[in-house]
């Protein structure tokens, strides 16, 4: 508050009942001394400063006084309360400048208040104020826009694989239909007995063997070719394989195809056709298959079921004797086959054992042939003139040699062996210690079994 005219009139008034001077001031009270105002403010720059109010200089120690009057203590009161307030007033400004400093330095900047300052400015003022940069905001939009570009991507990576799957599939799977087709236009032309038509269905078009209208057609009178059904999985690249089923005759028949496109022009071929094998049970015989020769013991041949016959008249096989070609895999008669000689061949095996065995009785060396030689000293020390030698058949051999039964042999099937035909009676010239004379030979040889090779112009026979 600030005094008025009135309290100056009264200081002026004061004598010395108050122990000063008149004008001069009163003595301050004794708190007033010694107190002082500190008030934390906060500079334009943030930095934290102190304000302390000026403690009143105390006044020097007054010499006794006397009492003075009720007016004169009232007026001195009065100046202390006005010094007081003056000093109040002064805080009060300073406080309150202080607080608009701190407003502002707020407003201008951000303060970060530690734990346990509380956001009075007066009451913290008189600490230091901490201060720390905003916190960067991340920069995330780059990074989901970096994101979602490569989600894009992979979508259109997916996107595009699968398109170019669906592609090639498509291709495979039409692939598959095509090669189904040839494989099934391939049987249904030999089902037709068309050869021709067949063969174009074959890599390198082959001929020859049983590739014929001739072999189909003998083929279906055994075993028609029906219920052609064929399919196939997508075909990836340019080859591939082909399922077909069929009947043979009756018989239910299943088969794998490999199929190639040559020229990528979606025709596809089989690989080859098949080969019927001779065997070793047929080995050098005169075999006709759908009378078709074997000339050097395979033959090339459609699917199908062929009659198997021997040529000439000295073998032969059972009457329903066939090949079957059920797939693209090699084809062998069968090993229920087996080839033996005709009344016309075991008739011809006689003729020819029987002109050997007379060339051998008529010799009259010691050296005949036919198993029959004789050594020119026998065991008994008796000698053998050679050209001397007179031999004979037995009765049982005369009969064995008409009745012999011969079989072929099953590794040589060419070959046609006899038993034992039998004994041969001998006799030849001889010296037998001092004597000379005609001897009758003992245990002479007999005539064993022969083997005979009809399948050569002249029939060879030779002796065990």
């Amino acid at each position: 508050m600030v005094p008025n005219a009135d309290d100056d009139a009264l200081r002026e008034r004061s004598t010395d009942a108050t122990g000063s001077p008149s004008g001069a001031p009163a003595p301050r009270a004794a708190a007033s001394d010694s107190t002082s105002t500190r008030s934390p403010l906060a500079d334009t720059a943030g930095h934290a400063v102190t304000l302390t109010a000026e403690p009143t200089a105390p006044a020097a120690p007054a010499p006794p006084r006397e009492p003075a009057t009720r007016a004169a203590q009232r007026a001195a009161g009065h100046a202390r309360s006005a010094d007081l307030s003056l000093a109040e007033s002064e805080a009060d400004a300073r406080a309150q400048a202080a607080r608009s400093q701190a407003d502002r330095a707020q407003t201008s900047q951000t303060a970060t208040l530690t734990p346990g300052i509380t956001a009075d400015p007066l009451a913290e003022l008189s600490r230091p104020v901490l201060w720390a940069p905003p916190p960067k905001r991340r920069r995330r939009r780059g990074l989901i826009w970096g994101i979602v570009i490569a989600a894009v991507l992979l979508v259109a990576a997916g996107l595009t694989a699968f398109l170019l799957y669906q592609n090639a599939r498509a291709a495979a799977e039409a692939n598959g239909v095509a090669a189904a087709a040839s494989v099934e236009d391939y049987f249904t032309a030999i089902a037709s007995g068309d050869a021709a038509r067949a063969l174009t269905f074959v890599q390198g078009a082959p001929t020859g063997g049983l590739l014929t209208d001739d072999a189909l057609a003998a083929s279906a009178a055994l075993a028609p070719l029906t219920g052609i059904s064929a399919t196939a999985d997508p075909l990836w690249g340019d080859s591939g394989q082909v399922r077909v089923s069929y009947s043979l005759g009756g018989t239910p028949v299943t088969a794998t195809y490999d199929v190639t496109d040559t020229d990528g022009d979606a025709v596809w071929t089989i690989a080859d056709v098949p080969e019927v094998q001779l065997g070793s049970r047929f080995a050098g015989l005169p075999v006709l298959l759908a009378g078709v020769a074997f000339t050097d013991g395979t033959l090339d041949a459609f699917p199908g079921t062929y009659p198997l016959t021997m040529g000439g008249d000295d073998y032969t096989v059972p009457a329903d004797a066939a090949v079957t070609v059920t797939g693209p895999e090699e084809a062998t008669v069968g090993p229920d086959v087996v080839p033996s000689l005709t009344d016309a061949g075991v008739q011809a095996y006689r003729t020819a054992v029987a002109a050997a065995v007379n060339a051998c009785l008529a010799s009259r060396a010691l050296a005949s042939g036919c198993g029959l030689d004789l050594a020119p000293t026998l065991s008994d020390g008796t000698t053998l003139y050679d050209g001397t030698v007179f031999r004979t058949l037995t009765l049982e051999a005369q009969a064995g040699l008409t009745a012999i039964v011969p079989v072929l042999d099953p590794t040589h099937p060419a070959l046609a062996h006899g038993g034992v035909i039998g004994a041969v009676a001998a006799a030849a010239n001889c010296t037998q210690g001092q004597a000379n004379g005609e001897c009758d030979i003992v245990d002479a040889p007999i005539l064993a079994g022969a083997t005979v090779d009809l399948t050569q112009s002249t029939p060879t026979v030779i002796w065990q």
